[in-house]
């Protein structure tokens, strides 16, 4: 799943099923590796606040990290693997 102006395609680690993330957690992963900010990624997405943390929360345990920056690098590293 690619946001428009994405260069990063979030991929899953080899050891994670393609259903780990939904296309909308996929496209939260993705402005989270942008560098966007909840407010910013609730209105690139037109979802709520209250939305965009709680995909946020599903992401991190999906992942197995327990904040943005864990979860930014293994999506950057399961990225590179899978070039």
């Amino acid at each position: 799943t690619r946001l428009a102006g994405s260069s990063l395609r979030v991929e899953l680690l080899p050891d994670q099923s393609p259903d780990d993330l939904t296309a909308r957690q996929q496209q939260v992963a993705e402005c989270l590796a942008q560098g966007m900010r909840n407010a910013q990624i609730a209105e690139t997405l037109g979802i709520s606040l209250h939305t965009v943390r709680r995909h946020l929360e599903q992401i991190f345990r999906r992942l197995g990290v327990n904040n943005r920056r864990d979860a930014v690098r293994v999506m950057r590293t399961a990225a590179a693997i899978a070039r």
